[in-house]
């Protein structure tokens, strides 16, 4: 009889099998040959074994605070090796500034705590209340990197005023992250597992401070040159590239940490995001499947190239993913609760949906495509539990959190509003990309200036050719 260990064990061992034939033919005359014939090579693979190591054996130390400085030690070792510390330190600071900010607006001081939960929701909400502010003040024409730095340093510091002292007092006591409970004796696998998930993070975090890829220097990287140069985010600046007319929910963000001399804190961001995802998933696989268990899917999202080589690039892909995979815990927590809990948990999942619009073009396929897996979700298993989960009520009446209520979507709409009007402003089309086409079918008429204006096809080709490139353009789109 197969067991689900020995099936796993198999698994692994084939997984294993095959990841080791893979890595002999790239390294033989393969795709890779050059880079794995190069010493450095060699040297990043034995330091990544080193480092594994390393944080495999400060697992295995008995003793909650004795491991916990260890750790923080060689995690604060290794960034500064790597000349990354400063640059998420600050992009951390940042990105704590938006949650407590947004818990300050949602909660009242007696409410406010570490939670997963409240720091996640909080992090939605000042992000969305960050922008808002941010295209209200360019709609006066006013801008300029020199404000955008004083405004999130008076942001910050309401934030710390307001959240920081109750945090203090008491609300850090709450348990928001993992080993956060008693101590106990940890497993081998478990620990090898955590070292595992912690090499594979700080791989991306080496990588940092080496290059820049293209698509990056694209989107943030440039900002005060693509995005506001003194006068706001409504400025046109003559830009000929369409991915300077997307949406730029992530470079509004990231505009105070932008210095000039350096994309350390911008890139940072991004990894800092990067940790957020992982903490989200572990947070939801623990609700789903169990503290222990929920080990593994996080080790194998930290292993998985298509999202933590994310975490080391200015695209927008990781803030949307992490957007997305919000409202999904969202909804799951929605699931279990009722009456007014329930509404808020939506009113969450919803604002995070709609984050997503203005962070990519393509957003709203992949945003409303999961937004349809909810609805049939809720009809498919709402049905067999006797009600539709997405719609049914219930439970006692208590007193309605407006703020928690409203505030989500009406920030979220708000700074969905000031992007969509900067693209609208300088293009003549809500979004560009793949949708401009439509817009020019429903009457929308582009500005002269911009470069998004579908091309037409040739009218003097014959109909096969006409056919043909038709059949070309749906094939290239489709594939």
């Amino acid at each position: 009889m197969w067991t689900t260990g020995r099936r796993a064990g198999l698994l692994a061992a084939a997984a294993a099998g095959l990841s080791l034939f893979a890595a002999h033919g790239l390294a033989g005359d393969g795709f890779f040959a050059e880079q794995f014939a190069d010493p450095r090579t060699a040297a990043m693979l034995l330091e990544t074994v080193f480092v594994y190591l390393l944080f495999f054996c400060v697992d295995r130390i008995y003793g909650r605070g004795q491991r916990k400085i260890a750790r923080v030690l060689l995690l604060l070792s290794f960034a500064f090796r790597h000349l990354a510390l400063c640059s998420v330190l600050m992009a951390g600071l940042w990105v704590l500034m938006l949650s407590l900010a947004g818990m300050a607006l949602l909660y009242r001081r007696a409410e406010i705590a570490a939670t997963a939960e409240k720091l996640y929701r909080g992090f939605l909400t000042g992000a969305a209340c960050w922008i808002a502010l941010v295209g209200l003040l360019s709609g006066f024409h006013i801008g300029g990197l020199f404000t955008w730095r004083a405004l999130a340093g008076v942001f910050s510091l309401l934030a710390l005023l307001t959240v920081g002292r109750a945090l203090a007092t008491g609300g850090l006591r709450s348990r928001a992250f993992p080993g956060a409970a008693a101590d106990v004796r940890r497993s081998v696998g478990e620990s090898a597992v955590r070292a595992l998930t912690i090499t594979a993070v700080l791989v991306q975090l080496g990588r940092l401070n080496l290059a820049v890829d293209y698509d990056s220097l694209r989107y943030a990287l440039r900002s005060p040159f693509v995005l506001d140069n003194g006068r706001g985010i409504f400025e046109a600046l003559g830009s000929v590239n369409q991915v300077y007319f997307y949406p730029k929910g992530l470079e509004i963000l990231t505009l105070p940490l932008y210095l000039g001399k350096s994309y350390g804190p911008t890139l940072a961001f991004s990894f800092c995001l990067g940790l957020l995802l992982l903490f989200l998933l572990y947070d939801f696989c623990r609700a789903e499947i169990g503290e222990k268990s929920a080990l593994y899917p996080v080790a194998v999202a930290a292993l998985l190239p298509g999202v933590m080589n994310l975490s080391v690039s200015a695209k927008t892909d990781l803030i949307t993913i992490l957007f997305q995979l919000y409202a999904v815990r969202e909804v799951r927590r929605a699931e279990r609760r009722r009456g007014t809990e329930r509404r808020v948990a939506f009113s969450f999942a919803a604002s995070a949906l709609l984050f997503t619009f203005m962070l990519k073009p393509t957003a709203p396929v992949f945003s409303g495509g999961l937004l349809i897996g909810f609805f049939l979700y809720a009809l498919v298993y709402g049905r067999r539990r006797g009600h539709i989960t997405l719609f049914a009520g219930g439970g006692q009446k208590d007193k309605i959190p407006w703020r928690q209520l409203l505030l989500p979507p009406l920030f979220t709409l708000t700074a969905l509003a000031a992007v969509t009007l900067r693209t609208l402003h300088l293009t003549g089309y809500p979004l560009v990309s793949v949708f401009t086409g439509l817009f020019e079918t429903l009457g929308f008429a582009a500005d002269i200036r911009s470069p998004c204006r579908v091309s037409r096809m040739p009218g003097q080709s014959s109909p096969g050719k006409r056919v043909s490139l038709r059949f070309s353009c749906v094939f290239a789109f489709c594939f």
